[in-house]
């Protein structure tokens, strides 16, 4: 279950989502409809981390967000409106963001990285 529990986010003067209380059960589809600037972004952006709401509470499965990022992560699939971020990344940040997404821990990444630049 996804519950997003009195959560707000402000962008200076501007409030993007006010109080937001919202119950997601597992099993059920939802989207969201709205018109531009309704918080529809800034909602999904919330869930999987991208943003920091200005206040509330936001539960997956029982577990806060704030306090199991990592593990919440593993159960979200989240595909962004423009992929441009992954072009401005270099190398290196993307093999960490890869290397973090897979668990890999610091020796199983260097040596994922030696095969991959032996073949170079």
């Amino acid at each position: 279950m996804i519950e997003f529990i009195n959560v707000s986010k402000s962008y200076g003067k501007k409030q993007a989502l006010k109080d937001l209380s919202l119950s997601i059960r597992q099993g059920e589809i939802f989207g969201f409809l709205g018109h531009n600037g309704a918080g529809k972004s800034t909602t999904i952006k919330s869930l999987v981390s991208i943003i920091e709401p200005s206040s509330g509470t936001i539960l997956v499965d029982g577990m806060k967000l704030t306090e199991n990022r990592l593990s919440i992560k593993q159960k979200i699939g989240y595909v962004p409106d423009s992929p441009d971020i992954f072009l401005q990344l270099t190398a290196g940040e993307y093999w960490d963001l890869i290397s973090a997404a897979y668990e890999l821990d610091t020796q199983k990444k260097r040596k994922a990285f030696s095969r991959i630049d032996s073949a170079f």
